[in-house]
C-alpha cells in the first residue's frame, strides 16, 4: 500500500468494512489516492481480491460494487461482484450480474457455470437445465458434484446422470462423479446399478467416507437385508455417519417386526443428529404402533417444533383427543388453524374435533361457532348435527335446533340417534304426537332403555298413563 500513500490507514479501512460503513472506506480511499481514478482502481481491485481470496465476501462487496460503477465494462469485476453475491446467498443478484458477461469475455464460461449454480439454488431450473443441455459452462470437479447434488436434491436425476456421464468422459472415473451417479440411479430406484458405481469406490477409495452408507441403503431397497446390515455395521465400526447407520438398522430391524430393537436403533440416530426430523418422525410412529401415546405425542411435538409443519401438530392433537387431555388437543388444534395454509381437510378435522371439546365441556356457544364454521366448508356429518343441534337446544333455541335436526334426518334418514335427537325436542316444544311418532318408529329398531323412557314422559304429556306405565 505505501505505493499509493504512506498515510494510507489500512486498519481504519478494513474496520470501517467490517462494521458495514463500506461508503466511509471508499471516501477514504479516494481521499488517500486524492481522487487518482486508475490507482482507486487498482486498490478496489486488489483488496476486494484478497478479500474474495480468504471468502471475507461482506468487505469485498462495497469494494467491487464501487470498481463495477466506475468501470462497468471491466468482466474481471463483474465476475467477481456475481460471485460475491452468490456466497452472501443472493442468487438472484448473483445471476442478473453475471449475465452481463459477454461471450466474448475470458470468463464468460466460468461465470455461465455460477449462473447455473444460481438457477438451481433459485430453483429456476429452466435455466439451469438449459445451460447444462448447451454444456456451455467451464466448472471444476468440485463444482460439478456441487451442480450435480442440487441435481439430485431437485429430482432431477437424468440430468444429473447426463452430467456426471459427461464429466467422466473428461475427467476420467473419479470418485466424487461415481458416486453421484450411483446417488441418481438411487433416485430412479435403480438399485443394482447404484452397487456397481459403489463398489468401484470401495474397490478404489476404501476409505470413501459414505459409500458404506451408501450401499446400505442401495441394498436395503433391493430387499438384501443381510447385506445391508453389514454394511450399516461396518459403517459404525468404522464410525462413519452413526446417525444414518443407526437409523437405517432401525428401518430394517422394524420391517423384521423388531420394534423395541429399531426404536433402540431409531434414539440412537437421534442423540446423533437430533434435527433430523425424520428420525422423530419414525420414532412417533413406532411408539404409536406400540401403543405408547406418550412417547409418540413426545417424538410428534419435537418434529413439529423442528419443522413448524401444522401435520406434526394435528397428530400431537389427534392423540391428545384419544387420551382426552383435551387443553392440550384445543391448543394444537388451534395451531393447525393458525396457519394461513392449512388445507381444507386437516382445518375441517381441527374444527370437529374442536366442537366435539366444546360440546363436552358445555361450552355450548362455542361449539355453536366451529359448527357453523364446518357447515360453511361444506363439512357434513352426524356428529356434527348432533353437537349443533344440542347446542342450540342448551341455549333454549328449540326451533333452531329442531329445523337442522329436519334436515339432518332427511340426509341421514338411517340414523336413530338424529332420530332420537328430533323427538326429544319436538316434546320440549309440546309437539307431542309428532315426538310420538318418530319414537315408535325408532324403538321398532332398537329398544334402548333411554328410548323407552323418554317415549314413555311423552305418553304421559299425551294422557296416555297406562301405555306409558307398560313402557315403564
Amino acid at each position: 500500500m505505501e505505493e499509493f500513500d504512506r498515510s494510507f490507514n489500512l486498519e481504519f479501512f478494513e474496520n470501517l468494512l467490517v462494521n458495514g460503513k463500506g461508503e466511509k472506506a471508499i471516501k477514504l480511499l479516494y481521499d488517500s489516492v486524492y481522487g487518482n481514478i486508475e490507482d482507486v482502481k487498482r486498490i478496489l481491485a486488489y483488496f476486494s481480491f484478497l478479500y474474495l481470496e480468504k471468502k471475507e465476501v461482506k468487505k469485498a462487496l462495497p469494494l467491487l460494487k464501487e470498481l463495477n460503477s466506475i468501470d462497468p465494462e471491466n468482466n474481471f469485476a463483474i465476475f467477481n461482484l456475481g460471485l460475491t453475491y452468490f456466497y452472501l446467498q443472493n442468487y438472484i443478484e448473483s445471476m442478473k450480474v453475471l449475465q452481463k458477461i459477454t461471450v466474448t469475455a475470458s470468463n464468460y464460461f466460468k461465470a455461465q457455470t455460477y449462473i447455473l449454480l444460481d438457477a438451481l439454488y433459485a430453483d429456476m431450473m429452466e435455466i439451469a437445465l438449459k445451460i447444462i443441455d448447451e454444456g456451455k459452462f467451464e466448472a471444476t470437479p468440485d463444482e460439478i458434484f456441487l451442480i450435480g447434488s442440487k441435481l439430485i436434491e431437485k429430482k432431477e436425476y437424468k440430468s444429473g446422470i447426463e452430467l456426471f456421464i459427461k464429466s467422466i468422459e473428461k475427467y476420467g472415473e473419479l470418485d466424487i462423479f461415481l458416486f453421484g451417479m450411483g446417488l441418481c440411479l438411487i433416485g430412479l430406484n435403480e438399485f443394482k446399478k447404484a452397487i456397481s458405481y459403489f463398489e468401484k469406490i470401495k474397490e478404489k477409495w476404501e476409505s470413501f467416507p459414505y459409500v458404506y452408507i451408501a450401499l446400505g441403503i442401495s441394498y436395503f431397497y433391493l430387499g438384501e437385508i443381510d447385506n445391508a446390515k453389514t454394511y450399516f455395521l461396518n459403517s459404525l465400526d468404522k464410525n462413519l455417519y452413526p446417525d444414518e447407520a443407526y437409523y437405517y438398522l432401525g428401518l430394517i430391524y422394524r420391517v423384521l417386526g423388531e420394534l423395541d430393537v429399531a426404536i433402540e436403533n431409531i434414539r440412537k440416530a437421534g442423540e446423533f443428529n437430533p434435527k433430523n426430523i425424520a428420525i422423530w418422525k419414525d420414532l412417533a410412529e413406532m411408539y404409536y404402533e406400540k401403543g405408547d401415546l406418550v412417547q409418540a405425542k413426545i417424538n410428534y411435538k419435537k418434529c413439529f417444533y423442528l419443522s413448524n409443519d401444522l401435520n406434526f401438530a394435528f397428530k400431537v392433537g389427534l392423540i391428545s383427543m384419544i387420551e382426552k387431555d383435551f387443553s392440550e388437543a384445543k391448543k394444537f388444534f388451534e395451531t393447525c388453524l393458525s396457519f394461513s395454509n392449512c388445507p381444507d381437510d386437516i382445518k375441517m378435522e381441527c374444527l370437529n374435533q374442536l366442537a366435539l371439546v366444546s360440546f363436552s365441556e358445555k361450552n355450548y356457544q362455542q361449539a355453536l361457532l366451529y359448527g357453523k364454521q364446518l357447515v360453511e366448508l361444506g363439512f357434513k356429518s352426524e356428529q356434527l348435527f348432533l353437537i349443533i343441534s344440542g347446542s342450540l337446544s342448551s341455549l333454549g333455541l328449540l326451533e333452531e335446533a329442531e329445523a337442522i335436526l329436519q334436515d339432518a334426518t332427511i340426509l341421514y334418514p338411517q340414523s336413530y340417534d338424529l332420530l332420537y335427537s328430533l323427538a326429544v325436542v319436538k316434546s320440549n316444544l309440546f309437539k307431542y304426537y309428532e315426538a310420538d311418532s318418530i319414537f315408535e318408529r325408532i324403538l321398532k329398531a332398537h329398544r334402548r332403555p333411554e328410548w323407552l323412557f323418554a317415549r314413555a314422559l311423552t305418553k304421559m304429556k299425551l294422557k296416555e298413563k297406562e301405555f306409558s306405565f307398560r313402557l315403564f
